[in-house]
């Protein structure tokens, strides 16, 4: 309800203060209804600042225009609730704040009293919205911070998630793809709280068409219309109980009131019913349980990466440089490479704190950083990057580790050996091969693979600075290597260092989404 603009307001009374010139007159007006205004006047009508109170409660300070609100102004509603911001004949229009009674708020855009635009929204059970408006629909890009949890950021469609979003549970599940009027539809993957992972095709929030399905264990299969996943009963029923649980954490989450609902007089009644305490007690045992898992998994990736810090021998003592090129057949270095990935990806804050701060510290005013190993590298950008990537880490939810697949590692051995033998040591962003080879190619040799990313390091020796030197991933403004190591839906990794003739210290990385190896690999 809006009051009743000022132009329809029918004087029985104007008493002039002061004149000052024929736009300058003040007074006051006493409308027949009871409603009275004091401040500016022009014709007989409300023009300039000034202050009227409405009848039935309202009131309004601030700019007028010929008898209508007009300009930045302060509506005081009679229930309590308040806007205060830019006015356009009469009604809220451009930028303003609405601040409810009840606890909501709402800051941003509005176009002929509608919410349109880029806002920022909090309901009255605390969850909250930040991005783009349609009619006081979510519709655009935008995030939303659930109260029972969960967070989704990506497209909307009139209330509904609507486009390529990612969702993550409370529990940790995690759904990265396509939506549909709110539902899982077309591709995507899925990140069960146990660790087990799905990536394929989707419809009416379930699993359907083709897809891989990755057990925690690491095991793989290939799932399709007329397939289920080769693993036993027990596994599949767990399985199937969490879709259910997902399906449910989906509705009751998945699309509060609208906010032309909340926002409307009277005042809505605060809800705070979560997915979970709706659960039944069988429901909520098996979450808690899943939850568990996922938590000690993510504990004892960070321990083993933690320890690693002890153990940074430098690899290159272990080679021995026999003609062009010699591949390390180090799998103990491999798997320290892959710890410090999984440290960074399942405790990013932590990673922050423990590896990337200190280095603020041995960073001199050449913008040169002296990494673990002693060794100095020059920097582009210093001090920057190392802060943005703090900054990054310290705001990023943690995701899944990656598995070592040794298929994979030698799909990245291939390139590394060439780009020894080539003597190519100095450019990381060297991507094809002398065969003409791309890292599609390359992977494929070895097994079929979803999405799939590469990143090269030549400076490090040590298996905690080459992931650092990546992630802080200096002098590059798009942070590619970042995003690759960070990336939520890469499950894979492959990697090989080696060392040519010239000294350098080479290390490729193979990341992959759905990556089966050959039969006879």
């Amino acid at each position: 309800m809006s009051p009743p603009p000022g132009e329809n307001l029918k004087s029985s009374k104007v008493e002039t203060y002061y004149e000052a010139g024929e736009a300058g007159n003040e007074g006051k007006i006493q409308f027949p209804d009871g409603s009275k205004y004091e401040g500016g006047l022009f014709e007989g009508k409300m023009h300039g600042d000034g202050r009227l109170e409405f009848a039935d409660g309202y009131t309004y300070t601030g700019s007028w225009q010929k008898g209508q609100m007009h300009g930045s102004g302060h509506l005081e509603y009679k229930t309590g609730d308040e806007y205060i911001g830019e006015f356009f004949e009469g009604m809220k229009h451009g930028s303003g704040k609405f601040v409810g009674i009840n606890g909501a708020t709402y800051e941003g855009d509005w176009k002929r009293d509608v919410i349109t635009g880029k806002g920022k929204i909090i309901y009255p059970d605390g969850h909250k919205y930040h991005g783009e408006f349609l009619d006081a629909d979510k519709h655009g890009q935008g995030e939303c911070w659930y109260a029972n949890g969960a967070h989704y950021k990506g497209e909307w469609s009139h209330n509904k998630r609507h486009g390529k979003g990612i969702l993550i549970y409370a529990s940790g599940a995690t759904y990265d793809g396509d939506w549909v009027q709110g539902k899982y539809q077309g591709i995507g993957s899925y990140l069960y709280p146990c660790g087990d992972t799905y990536i394929g095709d989707f419809s009416d929030d379930k699993k359907h068409g083709n897809g891989i399905y990755t057990w925690g264990s690491g095991e793989k299969s290939e799932i399709s219309p007329s397939t289920t996943p080769k693993k036993n009963a027990s596994s599949r029923q767990q399985g199937d109980l969490q879709n259910e649980l997902l399906q449910e954490a989906t509705l009751s989450a998945g699309n509060p009131p609208s906010e032309k609902e909340m926002l409307a007089l009277p005042i809505i009644k605060n809800n705070n019913s979560s997915p979970i305490s709706s659960m039944d007690s069988e429901r909520q045992r098996l979450f808690k349980k899943a939850e568990l898992i996922r938590n000690n998994r993510a504990k004892a990736f960070e321990a083993e990466a933690t320890s690693s810090a002890n153990k940074g021998e430098l690899f290159h003592h272990a080679a021995e440089v026999v003609g062009e090129a010699t591949t390390l057949d180090n799998a103990s270095f491999d798997d320290l490479l892959v710890a410090e990935h999984n440290f960074a990806r399942t405790k990013p804050a932590k990673y922050a704190e423990d590896r990337v701060r200190p280095l603020l510290a041995r960073i001199d005013a050449n913008k040169n950083i002296t990494f673990n190993s002693g060794l100095k590298i020059n920097s582009k950008e210093g001090a920057t990057a190392v802060n943005t990537l703090l900054l990054d880490l310290t705001k990023r939810s943690p995701c899944a580790p990656l598995d070592l697949d040794y298929a994979l590692s030698r799909a990245a051995s291939e390139h590394c050996r060439d780009l020894c033998t080539r003597g190519i040591v100095d450019n990381t962003e060297e991507h094809t091969g002398f065969d003409g080879s791309n890292l599609l190619t390359r992977i494929q040799r070895h097994g079929s693979v979803l999405h799939s990313a590469e990143n090269i390091t030549n400076t490090h020796n040590h298996h905690v600075d080459i992931v650092l030197s990546l992630l802080i991933d200096d002098g590059l403004p798009s942070r590619s290597h970042r995003k690759n190591i960070l990336d939520p839906k890469f499950t894979t990794i492959g990697c090989s260092p080696c060392t040519p003739s010239s000294g350098k210290y080479i290390t490729v990385f193979n990341y992959a989404t759905g990556f089966t190896k050959l039969e006879e690999e």
